[in-house]
């Protein structure tokens, strides 16, 4: 039964690292963005709608094994979010439960920057800086 659990955790560690090799590697991201209220994050801290602000995919933000996700490697990262000649830069501080695998989602404030909040979502490039 354990070399039956170690294999089952090993192929889902490198299909974790399959999905994420190409966007990783680079640090680009295709998606979409969207905007959500801001609040208490994941990283542990509280952070309001009108600072530059995201959420980066579950998927993404979890691709990371660390202790809590206080810890993320993620949090407090910045990411250039572009759409189209409009960019704004953001700092990292949340997860995004019901983003696909490359979106992003983005406070109010930040969102603002890119697009209009009639938009809804809107494909984007985003990338770690």
């Amino acid at each position: 039964m354990t070399k039956l659990r170690n294999r089952l955790v090993a192929s889902l560690a490198l299909t974790a690292v399959a999905l994420l090799s190409t966007a990783d590697a680079a640090g680009e991201f295709n998606g979409d963005a969207s905007f959500y209220q801001v609040g208490f994050g994941a990283c542990g801290k509280t952070n309001d709608n009108t600072q530059l602000v995201a959420a980066i995919s579950h998927v993404v933000f979890d691709s990371v094994p660390s202790a809590s996700t206080i810890s993320n490697k993620f949090c407090g990262k910045k990411a250039k979010v572009i759409n189209g000649k409009k960019s704004v830069v953001v700092t990292i501080v949340d997860r995004c439960a019901s983003c696909a695998k490359d979106d992003i989602s983005l406070s109010p404030a930040a969102y603002k920057k890119i697009a209009s909040m009639d938009s809804g979502k809107v494909p984007v490039q985003w990338k770690l800086m």
